[in-house]
C-alpha cells in the first residue's frame, strides 16, 4: 500500500511541473527580448516572473515536495559512535587515586623505596613516579588502575623495559625489602664429586634470588630465578649458556611467581614449579610468617624453557610453605617444601597432585636435591654454617646430615642460600646458589660481575692477599714469685692498665679497646 500512495505521488509531481514551464518560457522570451530591445528587459522579466508565482506559487511547492519523495536517499555511510576523549585529569584531582587509603605499613614501604622527598611529591601529585620508582606501588601493595597508566598532564607514561639484562647497569629496588631479591646475586660453583666444591665468586645474574638450574639434551644451561630488579616486571629471570656457563644471556619467564624448581620430563619438556602467595607477587603482608593464608605451588611447562603454559590446579598449599624442592625416584615424585628452617615431603604418582608426608628435616630447609648416578639421594640445604648437605635412604626417608658445609658461610655476605645441582656434562656438578654482599644498599654492580669481597670457600687473588710475618720477641720475666699488696712504684712483668694513673692509655689503647697490648 505505502508503494501505491508512492507512485501516486510521484505521478502527480511529474503532472505538477507543467505549472513551471511559464516561467521558462519568461526567461526564454527575456533571452530573446534582450537582444532586440535591452532597456526593456528587466521591466519585462519582473513583471511576468511575479504573475506567473502568483498564479502557480502553490502549484510550484506541492510538486518540488512530492519530486523530493520521487528521489531515492543518498545511502550514507556507516560510521562508529566512539565515546567522547575525557578531559586531562587536572593536577591534584587525579582520576585514580592509589594513595587514597594508605595504610602506615604501605606508606612506609614506599618512603624506603623513594625516600621522603620523593614519597611527599608522588603522594600529592605534585609529579609522576619516575619509570624507576613506579614498580614500588604495586610491590607495596597499592591498587593499580585497570586501565593504561594514568598520569599527570604533561607527562609522559611510565614504560617499563621488557629486556633483562643479566648484570643491570642501574638497579631498580623493586621489592623493597632490605634482605629481598632486589639485594640478592646468582653465582655458580663446581665440584668433581658433590662435596668439596670451589667458585670464582663470578656474579652471573645481579638483583636475583632463589636460583634453579636445569641442563637441557642439547646441551644449553639455564637458570630461573626471581626476579629483583624490576625491569620488564614481577615475575622470574632466566640466565642462559650455550657455552657451559662461560657466558649468560638473560631475558623475563612469563610466570608470576617465586621460588622456582625445575623438572626435566621424559618427553623433553620442562615443567616449572613455583609458589604463588596469596598476598600477590611482590606485596608480602607486614608478617608473612604469620599469614592465615596458604601458599600455592602451582607448575607451567614449556618446549622450549622460555615459553610457559600455566598447567590447571594446584600441585601442593599450605601455610608458609615456601621453595619447592621436586624429584623423581623411580616412578614415584617427592616434593620437599620448606617452613622456615624445617623441611617436609610430600609424595605424588604423576607430578601433579602431592600429598603431604611429614617433617624429614628440623636443622635447615630450602634444599636442592640430586640424585647421584650411584643413586646416592643427596639433598643440599641452607644450613647454619653454610650450605649443608644430607643424603636419604628413600624419598620420603628422613635426612642424614653429612659432616662439614660444601660451601661454608661468609662473614662478608649477609647471606648464603638457596643451592641448585645439575651436571656439568663431563663427570662433574654445579651449583648455582645465592648470596646478599654485606652492602646496605645496591649499588653499580662491579667491572665483569666480580664481587668487591672475597667469595665464599674461594681464593683471594694475588695483590690482595694480607702478608703475615712472625715477630721474634724476647721478654724479660720475673725470677721470683711476688705475693702481698702491691705498693707504689712496684716493678711489674706487664701493666695491664695505667689509665687514671696520670695516663691517658697510651699505646694500650690505640686501636685496640682493651688494656692488654702485644707486639706477637
Amino acid at each position: 500500500m505505502r508503494k501505491t500512495f508512492h507512485t501516486i505521488f510521484c505521478e502527480i509531481a511529474v503532472n505538477s511541473w507543467g505549472c513551471v514551464w511559464p516561467m521558462v518560457r519568461v526567461a526564454q522570451d527575456r533571452y530573446t527580448l534582450a537582444r532586440v530591445d535591452p532597456a526593456k528587459t528587466d521591466q519585462f522579466f519582473w513583471r511576468h516572473t511575479f504573475r506567473v508565482l502568483r498564479a502557480h506559487l502553490p502549484i510550484v511547492l506541492l510538486a518540488m515536495i512530492l519530486l523530493s519523495a520521487c528521489v531515492p536517499a543518498t545511502p550514507q555511510p556507516t560510521t562508529t559512535q566512539t565515546m567522547p576523549t575525557p578531559a586531562a585529569p587536572q593536577p591534584g584531582t587525579p582520576p585514580f587515586n592509589p594513595f587514597a587509603n594508605l595504610t602506615s605499613e604501605q606508606a612506609a614501604c614506599l618512603r624506603q623505596a623513594w625516600g621522603d622527598a620523593a614519597f611527599q611529591e608522588i603522594t600529592t601529585f605534585k609529579r609522576p613516579p619516575s619509570p624507576q620508582e613506579a614498580p614500588a606501588i604495586g610491590q607495596c601493595g597499592l591498587p593499580l588502575p585497570s586501565g593504561p597508566p594514568i598520569t599527570t598532564p604533561g607527562a609522559q607514561p611510565p614504560v617499563v623495559s621488557k629486556d633483562r639484562p643479566c648484570l643491570p647497569t642501574q638497579r631498580i629496588i623493586a621489592i623493597p625489602d632490605p634482605s629481598g631479591p632486589s639485594y640478592h646475586q646468582v653465582l655458580m660453583a663446581k665440584s668433581s664429586d658433590g662435596l668439596a666444591w670451589q667458585t670464582d665468586g663470578k656474579v652471573i645474574i645481579d638483583q636475583a634470588s632463589v636460583p634453579e638450574g636445569v641442563r637441557l639434551p642439547d646441551g644449553r644451561l639455564i637458570i630461573y630465578a626471581v626476579d629483583g630488579s624490576g625491569l620488564g616486571g614481577p615475575g622470574l629471570v632466566y640466565a642462559e649458556s650455550k657455552d657451559e656457563g662461560k657466558s649468560w644471556t638473560c631475558g623475563k619467564v612469563n610466570i608470576q611467581g617465586a621460588d622456582p624448581d625445575v623438572v626435566l620430563l621424559p618427553d623433553g619438556k620442562i615443567r616449572v614449579y613455583y609458589v604463588e602467595f596469596p598476598f600477590g607477587p611482590g606485596q608480602p603482608p607486614a608478617d608473612p610468617a604469620k599469614t592465615d593464608k596458604p601458599n600455592q605451588i602451582k607448575s607451567a611447562i614449556s618446549s622450549d624453557g622460555k615459553n610457559f603454559t600455566v598447567e590447571e590446579g594446584v600441585r601442593l598449599e599450605g601455610i608458609a610453605y615456601t621453595d619447592p624442592d621436586v624429584i623423581r625416584v623411580g616412578n614415584e615424585w617427592f616434593m620437599y617444601v620448606s617452613t622456615g628452617t624445617t623441611a617436609w615431603a610430600a609424595r605424588s604418582d604423576d607430578g601433579l597432585a602431592f600429598k603431604l608426608i611429614g617433617k624429614v628435616n628440623e636443622t635447615g630447609a630450602v634444599s636442592g636435591s640430586y640424585i647421584f648416578p650411584d643413586g646416592t639421594i643427596r639433598h643440599y640445604f641452607c644450613g647454619k654454617g653454610g650450605i649443608a648437605s644430607a643424603i636419604s635412604a628413600y624419598g620420603a626417608s628422613v635426612w642424614k646430615e653429612e659432616a662439614g658445609v660444601r660451601l661454608p658461610f661468609n662473614p662478608s655476605f649477609k647471606s648464603l642460600c638457596d643451592p641448585s645441582v645439575v651436571s656439568d656434562g663431563k663427570g662433574g656438578y654445579l651449583m648455582f646458589y645465592k648470596i646478599q654482599p654485606s652492602s646496605e644498599r645496591p649499588g653499580s654492580p662491579p667491572p665483569g660481575g666480580q664481587p668487591t669481597q672475597p667469595p665464599p670457600g674461594g681464593s683471594l687473588q694475588p695483590g690482595n692477599q694480607i702478608k703475615v710475618e712472625p715477630v721474634k720477641s724476647a721478654y724479660k720475666t720475673t725470677q721470683a714469685k711476688r705475693s702481698g699488696w702491691f705498693v707504689t712504684g712496684q716493678k711489674a712483668d706487664l701493666m695491664l692498665s695505667g689509665i687514671d694513673f696520670n695516663k691517658t692509655g697510651g699505646p694500650l689503647l690505640f686501636n685496640h679497646p682493651g688494656g692488654i697490648a702485644s707486639d706477637g
